[in-house]
């Protein structure tokens, strides 16, 4: 195992790094973004996207030598974390970017502000065999810590992509997929007459306005979801993993 370095100023460069990697501009920028906990840890070990490992401690005996240790004081490791209890593990995580996956169903988000709704839509998109998640730049980052919670580690093995939705959209479109949506103000069928048969792309929007008008008007397909009467709308990620489970092959 190779040996650990020790840090014990948070003054120290590497810490002051560490530290911009909270905000979304930095991690573009570097390529890179934190994680904390043994079990993210690991994850991210599988998939072969940590870089650097800082414990409170000494480093355990299964991390590979191909991840750089530092040994850090708990003010560290306490200036570095996200929660109020933190735990002794802040990993280092390079971001992963894959190509397109044109075999499968694609979720296309625009403007999703909470960590928790992003989360568990990428949970779900993994669930229900969505390998390809496109935001728009508006959207909360992947790599928010409350969102790589939420996700429980399927972080790491969903291709995850910010980029133009208009761009995405028409190049989608020329791929023959069908685009499906969920607009109140449009004319609509009900979900279940949802088929799995062709690629879809399914489009949710903000928490609180939903989709744009430039982008609701590339839905081909546009469905409501029927419900008690009494109950005006859903999270947007409880109708996102409603609608995935429905299209699921």
């Amino acid at each position: 195992m190779t040996k650990a370095t020790k840090i014990t100023a948070i003054s120290n460069q590497l810490i002051q790094d560490l530290l911009l990697l909270r905000q979304a501009k930095f991690q573009k920028e570097k390529g890179l973004f934190l994680i904390e906990g043994e079990n993210l840890i690991k994850e991210a070990i599988i998939n072969q996207q940590l870089v650097k490992l800082l414990t409170n401690g000494t480093s355990p005996d299964w991390v590979p030598d191909f991840v750089e240790k530092f040994e850090v004081t708990p003010e560290i490791i306490k200036k570095l974390s996200d929660t109020k209890s933190p735990q002794n593990f802040i990993g280092v995580v390079a971001i992963k970017e894959k190509e397109f996956d044109w075999t499968h169903n694609i979720l296309v988000l625009e403007d999703i502000q909470d960590p928790g709704n992003m989360g568990s839509l990428i949970r779900s998109a993994k669930a229900f065999g969505y390998s390809t998640i496109v935001a728009s730049p508006s959207c909360v980052s992947f790599f928010n810590p409350k969102v790589i919670r939420s996700t429980q580690g399927y972080i790491f093995s969903t291709n995850l992509k910010t980029m133009n939705l208009v761009d995405f959209l028409t190049i989608a479109r020329s791929k023959k997929y069908q685009i499906i949506g969920t607009n109140i103000h449009e004319k609509s069928s009900p979900l279940e007459s949802i088929t799995s048969n062709n690629k879809k792309v399914l489009l949710l929007g903000n928490e609180g306005k939903g989709l744009s008008s430039i982008i609701s008007k590339f839905i081909s397909t546009n469905f409501v979801i029927e419900m008690n009467e009494q109950v005006e709308s859903l999270n947007v990620s409880v109708a996102g993993a409603i609608i995935m489970n429905l299209t699921f092959n």
